[in-house]
């Protein structure tokens, strides 16, 4: 057993800005696999139904009602346009909940994965605290686990970081069809913290500390409204939902540049090197090599688009924006999200990443001797990709913003046109 500081929190390092994206990306591996292995509810239990959902979410919404009301009256009432937000909502999620549960979702997770519970040892995310005392509060969906930390993560001023969590994390799960419950488990997150603040409130508002913890009560009942989409809050998404298509050769620079942009702007990425692989049984940066015949014939390309267009579908039904990362190089698989756009009745935008040749040919190059990455495109591919290319079509052109990667992107600037 190792004690460490209390300033290798990550609670602590993020405020004190000591948080690097591929930390974040590393604790969303690390949370992915032990979503993995733990053990899934048997059929037998109630953990992760309906009624087992919504207790909790009762039960704080109705201990917060006396402190706010002694100490915060002017929040009275938002916590009352939250309170029937989750009650609407549960309600209407009950089918969706009883579904994950069949699916094996609910299984045995952290229960309390907060920053406060996370620690920085060598540089590397840890969990700790779980909840082993209660067996209700550990056996939850994998999404109500991930969802303490993409709250806590926009608590803390950084929903950049919550979006970019949030993403790698679907990633590795792939688990896309869980958005459905985020918003719900995201409130009810926000509610906990909010009632164990108010713990610490006087109810004259005289007792040494009372307003800072009425001050905290107050921003985590913000974040719970922002979850609900009743308030512009640290976390929100774009309205209305939009579908943006990420198009261009290999080492154009899509999926760096559209994570980015993902994280800024609160979307949710799609990568079609990560969903082919996903097809095959196989890990985001696992080598193809073993498989027989590989995974890039014109059979998988094609299953490997209709999955995309499958989750999108899912994604943009959930209420959020998505971003499909993939070359998108031929005009029949472009047709098939502008359709997928079109039936949904959203939005859709083309990113068209550029840069010159010799330019693709040497990122590629480079891309391939570092090894790891879910991208097994190599110079030859990248040829091939460039000499059989749909250009965009007029109608195409109309929806697409041309992005030069040979200098930095600046998302605020180039969107604001």
């Amino acid at each position: 057993m190792r004690r460490f500081a209390q300033a290798a929190l990550l609670a602590t390092a993020l405020d004190e800005q000591r948080v690097s994206p591929a930390q974040i990306d590393q604790l969303a591996r690390h949370v992915a696999q032990f979503h993995a292995a733990a053990a899934v509810a048997a059929g037998a239990n109630s953990w992760g139904s309906a009624a087992a959902v919504q207790a909790p979410v009762d039960d704080c919404l109705a201990a917060l009602h006396t402190p706010v009301a002694g100490a915060l009256p002017g929040q009275e009432p938002l916590l009352a346009q939250v309170t029937s937000w989750c009650q609407h909502e549960g309600q209407a999620l009950a089918p969706t909940f009883e579904a994950r549960r069949a699916a094996g979702w609910v299984r045995e997770c952290h229960g309390d994965l907060h920053l406060a519970n996370i620690a920085l040892i060598d540089g590397e995310a840890q969990l700790f605290d779980a909840l082993e005392f209660s067996p209700a509060l550990r056996w939850i969906d994998c999404v109500a686990d991930i969802a303490f930390a993409v709250m806590d993560l926009a608590a803390h001023g950084r929903a950049d970081l919550a979006w970019r969590f949030l993403n790698r994390w679907l990633e590795h799960t792939g688990d896309y069809a869980g958005l459905a419950v985020l918003r719900y488990y995201g409130c009810y997150r926000a509610l906990v913290r909010a009632r164990v603040a108010a713990l610490r409130m006087d109810p004259t508002g005289d007792g040494s500390g009372s307003g800072h913890a009425a001050q905290t009560v107050e921003g985590y009942l913000e974040l719970a409204a922002g979850f609900a989409g009743q308030r512009p809050a640290r976390w929100s998404t774009p309205c209305p939902a939009t579908l943006w298509l990420a198009h261009g050769f290999s080492g154009a620079g899509k999926s760096t540049h559209a994570l980015a942009l993902a994280c800024q702007r609160g979307m949710v990425r799609m990568r079609a090197d990560v969903e082919r692989k996903r097809l095959f049984g196989l890990a985001p940066d696992a080598a193809s090599d073993g498989i027989p015949g590989g995974i890039y014939t014109a059979e998988a390309t094609l299953r490997t688009h209709q999955r995309l267009a499958q989750v999108a579908r899912e994604v943009l039904a959930a209420g959020y924006s998505v971003i499909v990362d993939a070359t998108l190089l031929d005009r029949d698989a472009r047709a098939l999200f502008l359709e997928l756009a079109a039936a949904a009745q959203v939005p859709c935008h083309i990113l068209s990443f550029e840069a010159p040749l010799p330019v693709l040919r040497e990122r590629v190059r480079q891309r391939a001797l570092a090894g790891g990455g879910a991208s097994e495109a190599d110079v030859a591919v990248l040829d091939a990709q460039w000499a059989r290319a749909h250009p965009l079509q007029p109608h195409e052109e109309a929806i697409t913003l041309h992005v030069d990667t040979t200098v930095p992107v600046d998302w605020d600037r180039l969107l604001s046109h």
